[in-house]
């Protein structure tokens, strides 16, 4: 193990010398350094342990995704590499194959594709685009809250009843913070469509969405700022309330589940269990869970464990084999 281990780095070593242009010029400044990207991070073993992946900085100094064979760790081969855009994670789906982020910072990277998911054998062949991001898709979404962006949801919900994908009777929303807004707001839209809904963590009143500074507002919200993401949601009261989940939770027909961290924003925790309240008022099934210590999101073992466990049985009581048998 430990001549593998000395192997290793020094192998590791070559190739980042070899291709990164100014190996040998000088060191960066030690700021630069520090916050710098490691010329060799995300080290990944096989499922089989047969080959390490991990991504290594190429000649254009943007992160490539190279696999070593652990038998010989001297036989490494680059399976992805591109001169303008960076590779940021990887995963093995299997033995052969992987899969793995691009992103360009501008959206340009992998050619005209722009950034996105991709797949890829081990040795570099059979390389696949899964998820395109681009930001024309970015932008049509601009001012959609509620809207359009909805649509998209219900359509491919119908969509995959339609192909026999998804049982219509057994259907149901979940996700957290811009994923349990859709939740809430699919289950005030279309109460028909879903049997139930998961949201955790959920943005839920608009009216907070539109207060969020630049300090306070996400990475991927400052290159454009709340007013231009929500558009003519803010336009007037009366269209902000109908795209806001603490507003229209009155139309909630259907069995919900609540989680939040008691550590997150004291405001969005306030508009979750006036939803509640509401939902409860109107004896619609809700069961609300939260969890000391933990923020925005769940970061300890044991709250995800339970969390899942929650939303496990939740399911199963609603979408389950047990609940299909009951309904007539």
């Amino acid at each position: 193990m430990r001549n593998f281990t000395k192997t290793l780095a020094m192998v590791v070593a070559g190739l980042s010398m070899a291709t990164h242009p100014c190996a040998n010029a000088e060191p960066a400044a030690g700021s630069a350094a520090f916050f710098g990207a490691p010329d060799l991070s995300e080290p990944s073993l096989s499922p089989h342990g047969d080959a390490i992946a991990m991504l290594v900085k190429n000649a254009q100094g943007h992160r490539q995704l190279v696999v070593l064979q652990t038998a010989n760790p001297s036989k490494i081969n680059v399976a992805a590499s591109f001169e303008d855009a960076d590779i940021t994670a990887a995963q093995w789906v299997d033995e052969t194959r992987l899969v793995f982020k691009l992103s360009s910072g501008a959206d340009q990277g992998f050619g005209a594709q722009g950034s996105g998911l991709l797949a890829v054998d081990r040795d570099g062949s059979n390389m696949k685009m899964l998820v395109q991001r681009s930001d024309n898709i970015v932008e049509a979404g601009l001012g959609q809250w509620g809207g359009r962006m909805q649509d998209d949801i219900e359509d491919a919900t119908r969509w995959a009843a339609a192909q026999g994908l998804a049982d219509p009777a057994r259907t149901c929303l979940a996700g957290s913070d811009f994923g349990g807004y859709d939740t809430l707001m699919g289950l005030a839209r279309s109460p028909d469509l879903y049997r139930c809904g998961v949201a955790w963590s959920a943005t839920t009143d608009m009216q907070q969405v539109l207060a969020t500074t630049w300090v306070e507002a996400g990475d991927r919200e400052r290159p454009y700022g709340m007013a231009a993401l929500m558009g003519d949601v803010a336009a007037t009261p009366e269209r902000l309330a109908s795209a806001s989940p603490a507003v229209q939770a009155g139309r909630v027909t259907k069995p919900l589940l609540l989680a939040n961290g008691l550590e997150d924003d004291p405001r969005a925790l306030a508009a979750t269990r006036a939803i509640r309240t509401t939902l409860l008022g109107n004896h619609v099934p809700v069961t609300a869970v939260e969890y000391l210590g933990e923020g925005h999101e769940f970061t300890t073992p044991a709250t995800r464990i339970d969390f899942y466990e929650q939303m496990e049985a939740f399911l199963n009581a609603n979408i389950g084999p047990a609940a299909a048998a009951a309904r007539p």
